[in-house]
């Protein structure tokens, strides 16, 4: 079997980061590659699990922990 590529394209929001960290482990323990794309405060968890990471470039910025400041303007950045 020949390696792929994945991308995780992941948000600071609710849990999926580490799902996602432990899907692309498993990933580059079977000799893929793996890169993560997210919001710029993930980069050092992301980085301290091995994997390369992007931070998006035209996404406001997003903090879980206060998530008020862009409430108003979720239903502008995401489809339901």
């Amino acid at each position: 079997m020949t390696p792929d590529s994945f991308l995780f394209v992941t948000w600071d929001g609710g849990g999926n980061l580490p799902p996602a960290l432990g899907l692309a482990r498993e990933l580059a323990r079977r000799g893929h590659g793996v890169t993560f794309l997210g919001h710029a405060q993930q980069r050092s968890r992301i980085e301290a699990a091995g994997f390369p990471f992007d931070a998006f470039e035209r996404c406001p910025d997003w903090n879980a922990l206060d998530p008020l400041p862009l409430l108003p303007r979720l239903p502008d950045n995401v489809i339901f």
